[in-house]
């Protein structure tokens, strides 16, 4: 909910560190216990939001920058802003790109318009935690002496040390005060049930992409002439529907296959999709071989599909949302609700972080 990538370290780093920092800040309690999957959905819109942040931060920071100039910018310095911004970082030597140009604005002034123009859920709070230069100093001491990994899994001593760091930095600001658990948004009935029905189908995904894994890993295993077990950490992406849009009975297409090698190949419903899904290389699988050549002859690719369904305009059109930044229906998993109708009747929040 709350890694946003920019601020005072790397992207990553940024993401670990807002991520704690509003785990402290916005308490929530989550009545499903540690959930092992993160809507895609929700993923989403955070990267769109983080773009917006980052741009607009520029932009602020540097007005003569028009909104391309500043992708430019972000596209040069990897979406770091140590080195999208020069003067970032007082006395630092980062100096990357052209720094002819003043900032007009302060540091602290920048982040407040990223967090707003990043849809943050607290806009002033995290301005204030970002841009108070004792938190910078504390952030950037704690990654001299002890660097975030961002090439492995943490540890839950590694959070554990972590989320001290930061709170122990969170704690010298003068308005630092962490809230108490949300009050449950008033939604109007229909609303409300539909908040239960989507919440009600992601944990059912949840069952089914954790049943297949499990299985899958235990097939790897036994198959294993020998070494230790196989422990899987991410699965980056599940699309159930790899047989096209409906439901694959057939076991094999079900399976879930582990290989260490893979190349950037996607299949059409995945690239239809928006999905992040890299199918192998050195095997074939649906929506790799027939499907292409249905695509090119203008054919239906799937029963009840038409033509026009897969085009490279369709899917171009498609993704166009990739940029939302408003509300998702998988918000059911995260937002308390409260049936404005008398049902009091509490939904999930989920304030686990995305790297754990």
């Amino acid at each position: 909910m709350g890694g946003y990538c920019y601020g005072p370290l790397d992207p990553v780093s940024n993401i670990i560190v807002n991520s704690v920092w509003f785990d402290l800040t916005l308490p929530g309690g989550n009545k499903h216990g540690k959930l092992e999957m993160i809507s895609t959905k929700c993923l989403w819109r955070l990267v769109a939001r983080s773009l917006y942040g980052l741009v607009c931060f520029l932009c602020t920071r540097y007005p003569c920058l028009t909104p391309d100039l500043a992708l430019q910018r972000l596209l040069m310095s990897g979406a770091d802003l140590r080195a999208a911004d020069p003067y970032l970082l007082v006395g630092s030597n980062n100096n990357v790109i052209n720094a002819s140009v003043i900032p007009s604005t302060s540091v602290a002034e920048a982040y407040a318009a990223a967090a707003i123009a990043a849809f943050h859920p607290c806009p002033l709070a995290q301005q204030e935690f970002l841009g108070s230069s004792n938190v910078r100093d504390k952030l950037l001491e704690l990654v001299e002496l002890r660097p975030i990994k961002i090439d492995r899994v943490h540890s839950s001593e590694d959070l554990n040390s972590l989320s001290m760091a930061v709170l122990e930095s969170a704690s010298s600001l003068d308005k630092w005060h962490p809230q108490k658990e949300p009050v449950p948004m008033e939604v109007s009935g229909t609303s409300f049930s539909r908040a239960a029905t989507c919440e009600h189908r992601f944990l059912g995904q949840l069952r089914r992409v954790r049943k297949m894994v499990e299985a899958a890993l235990d097939t790897f295993n036994n198959n294993k002439a020998s070494g230790s077990p196989f422990r899987l950490h991410v699965i980056c992406g599940v699309n159930e529907l790899v047989s096209g849009p409906e439901f694959s009975k057939d076991p094999q297409i079900m399976k879930i296959k582990f290989r260490p090698f893979l190349e950037q190949v996607r299949c059409i419903y995945c690239d239809l999709r928006g999905s992040r899904i890299v199918h192998t290389s050195k095997q074939s699988f649906h929506g790799h071989d027939i499907e292409f050549e249905k695509m090119l002859h203008g054919e239906p690719l799937f029963s009840r599909s038409d033509k026009y369904g897969y085009t490279n305009d369709a899917i171009i059109s498609h993704n166009q949302n990739v940029d939302w930044v408003y509300g998702v229906d998988d918000d059911a998993i995260y937002v308390n609700y409260r049936d404005a109708g008398g049902a009091a009747v509490k939904r999930s929040v989920l304030s686990t972080l995305a790297f754990s």
